[in-house]
């Protein structure tokens, strides 16, 4: 085991290309940057038996700026800054589009910005929960 790591070197070497390596990401991923900055706002998703809970980042908005909308199993997240707002933290008008694992009940679905996070609790139709089954004996 110890020769294997002998094989490779200790330290990068001195005259790697660093500004290859980052052309070559942005020609094979030229949708990730905008002007410099991720082009997109991270989203987690929790599952859970009875739902989920989708946690946005979303720097700069104003509740009033995001809207959401839920058809079927997707969740759309749709994010316009009005031509007056200027925003140094915002990445810019976004749309996303999250499939979810089941559907949801459009009644229960609520949404709170908290500081920049959007937080979104989705729940579970009755027919998309999970059933307990009893067994019997024989």
């Amino acid at each position: 085991m110890l020769q294997l790591f002998d094989a490779f070197p200790r330290h990068w070497a001195s005259s790697f290309d660093f500004d290859f390596l980052d052309r070559e990401f942005n020609r094979l991923f030229p949708a990730f940057q905008q002007d410099g900055r991720a082009a997109a706002h991270p989203v987690n998703l929790y599952l859970a038996d009875e739902g989920a809970k989708v946690v946005v980042d979303v720097p700069g908005w104003r509740a009033e700026d995001l809207h959401l909308s839920v058809e079927g199993k997707k969740l759309h997240i749709e994010g316009r800054f009005s031509a007056e707002q200027e925003n140094p933290l915002s990445l810019g008008d976004f749309q996303r589009v999250i499939n979810l694992p089941f559907r949801v009940r459009e009644d229960q679905v609520a949404a709170e910005l908290n500081h920049g996070r959007l937080m979104i609790s989705l729940e579970k139709r009755e027919e998309d929960k999970p059933k307990r089954i009893q067994v019997n004996v024989a």
